[in-house]
């Protein structure tokens, strides 16, 4: 029943910015010429979140298809192909999500596997060995509040994989990669629609099979490289911190922040 709706997306947080500045912990050891992806391979408690849950064999080779092809089988794509017209009360919210994560792991494991071929490290659980046959490199899960942003800013790259349960969604990675000193490369998202669109451009693909050329041409070093990731920090830490959105959140409602 709103009438009036600001959407609020996430931002850098300030320590973000000095705490990839903190020494080189071992956790970020050894990765500079390394595509770095950090992440659980599901979230905890996903099996009994969608338990009794099902899908179509059909469905679930078109989406594949899909993502080969450089398309985005998201929520609301499952949602109309599952016919889910009231998603709740009731279970159809959780079988449409079903869909979505399943075919969002299909997609972070075919991307992971394309990335192999640039020398992948994966910081996560070892379920990422059953999902990607090619990963050599996977190292323990990392606390965000740990070495998180060092390993941002030492990987040579860090590879962004946004969950198809987020339609046109952006991740912590979109933001905190940039504000800790690191160079981001990310999937085509509509979520990057947020950024300049020739910076967007810069960093994204649409395919698993775009992300090694990708990683080479932005490779430490490379021409672009220094000059793309200081237009993103310098738009991150100008436009998308949290005291920002704080901001426009304030200005929404007719309030003033008080300093």
């Amino acid at each position: 029943g709103a009438e009036r709706v600001f959407p609020r997306p996430l931002a850098a947080g300030q320590q973000m910015f000095t705490a990839g500045n903190l020494g080189l912990p071992e956790a970020a050891q050894g990765l500079g010429d390394q595509v770095v992806f950090v992440g659980r391979s599901r979230f905890p408690g996903r099996d009994d979140f969608f338990a009794a849950q099902s899908l179509p064999s059909g469905l679930q080779a078109a989406a594949w298809a899909m993502l080969q092809a450089g398309q985005r089988p998201d929520y609301a794509w499952w949602r109309r192909e599952l016919g889910a017209d009231r998603l709740w009360p009731g279970t159809e919210a959780r079988r449409v999500g079903l869909g979505a994560e399943t075919s969002a792991e299909a997609w972070r494991a075919g991307c992971l596997e394309a990335a192999c071929a640039a020398h992948l490290t994966v910081f996560g659980d070892a379920r990422w060995h059953e999902l990607v046959p090619g990963l050599a490199a996977l190292r323990p899960e990392v606390d965000y509040y740990g070495p998180l942003p060092a390993i941002y800013r030492h990987a040579g790259l860090t590879l962004n994989l946004t969950s198809l349960l987020l339609p046109h969604g952006l991740t912590q990675r979109h933001f905190d990669v940039w504000a800790a000193g690191g160079f981001l490369i990310s999937d085509a998202t509509p979520g990057l629609d947020l950024f300049p669109a020739d910076l967007a451009r810069e960093i994204r693909f649409e395919r698993p099979g775009d992300i090694p050329a990708l990683a080479t041409r932005l490779r430490p070093g490379s021409p672009r490289r220094e000059e793309v990731r200081r237009e993103f920090a310098a738009l991150i830490a100008r436009e998308h911190t949290y005291e920002k959105r704080v901001g426009a959140l304030l200005a929404a409602v007719g309030l003033e922040r008080r300093a």
